[in-house]
């Protein structure tokens, strides 16, 4: 089922099961089609998740809205506690919570850690969970994706977007002749940031090459991150990838129900330039510092980009950028 079927399905189990409750003890209601059970017990909502093993615990406090618990009285569960008065704003959470606990092959006790650590910014009022610089970045990154699936709009072409995977902190595509990193900058003067010690180092995927492509953006009214999601997902859905690519959004860190909060920057497109990385390319790498300083394991660089060497890129140019990086 969908995310917003789902999250009116808990949001009304919860309801039923309070209507329910004749007192005494927990009320449980099944969540269909999912492994999960909405509850009350007189005086909180609940939503308990199987789990393999345990030791009961007592309730401990995640954040401001949610406590949790490993009770084994029948069956190993996890249980989430929270007041249905806030039920609207830990939908999304719970609707997250509850579909990757169905599709993860992790025990349900991990996958909740991990989406807590996740959601931490959600829980202020004032942060969303996609913070600013993740939400331009990946606004560069769908600008270039929307280019490649011009050329080639196939599943294959949508699957070079590595950077939903964040498995690494490398490249953000990669195809099987090369790989593609894109900076965004959205600020002047321009300057790029550069995470990884490994990063511009093309030596570590020879034999494939390594292009740098710098989206110059402006503040303006031209586009936003919603505007470009919804231009890609129609352009998917015709594509018949729309499914695979709402997931891969999902991963990145995109949340539909921030979308009003991402729509407060919005852009012009100044340019979009290449650089393709060789032994000149003056950023450091692993080697450049290792030689010098061996202690050292990580560097975070901030680049000016005039200093690198980029160039335009022609509309022609991206049919050539994806012949070389083999797409």
């Amino acid at each position: 089922m969908t995310g917003k079927v789902l999250q009116d399905l808990i949001k009304a189990q919860l309801s039923s099961v309070m209507t329910d409750h004749s007192g005494g003890t927990e009320t449980w209601k099944q969540l269909p089609n999912t492994k999960c059970q909405v509850g009350y017990d007189g005086m909180k909502s609940l939503l308990r998740i199987p789990i393999d093993s345990g030791e009961a615990t007592n309730w401990k406090t995640r954040n401001s809205l949610l406590r949790s618990r490993i009770s084994i009285s029948t069956n190993p569960y996890i249980y989430l506690s929270f007041d249905f008065d806030n039920a609207d704003r830990l939908a999304p959470f719970l609707v997250e919570l509850v579909t990757s606990v169905d599709e993860s092959d992790e025990d349900s006790s991990e996958v909740l850690e991990e989406l807590l650590n996740r959601w931490s910014g959600y829980w202020s009022e004032t942060k969303p969970i996609f913070n600013k610089e993740d939400q331009i970045g990946t606004l560069g990154e769908l600008l270039v994706l929307e280019k490649l699936l011009d050329l080639k709009p196939t599943l294959q072409t949508l699957e070079t977007w590595k950077s939903p995977k964040m498995k690494d902190d490398l490249h953000d595509f990669e195809a099987t002749k090369g790989n593609l990193e894109v900076k965004t900058s959205s600020s002047v003067p321009r300057s790029i940031y550069v995470g990884s010690i490994n990063q511009m180092d093309h030596e570590i995927i020879h034999p494939k090459s390594l292009l740098i492509v710098l989206v110059k953006l402006n503040p303006g009214s031209e586009m936003t991150l919603p505007s470009v999601v919804e231009r890609l997902r129609f352009r998917c859905s015709q594509l018949g990838i729309s499914v695979v690519f709402d997931e891969m959004l999902k991963k990145r860190g995109y949340r539909d129900f921030e979308a009003d909060v991402y729509a407060e920057q919005a852009f012009d497109l100044d340019a979009i330039e290449q650089h393709t990385v060789d032994l000149n390319t003056p950023i450091y790498t692993n080697r450049d510092i290792n030689t010098v300083y061996p202690a050292v394991v990580r560097v975070k660089q901030i680049i000016d980009p005039t200093m690198v060497g980029f160039s335009p890129i022609n509309s022609n140019e991206w049919t050539t950028i994806a012949e070389n990086i083999g797409i």
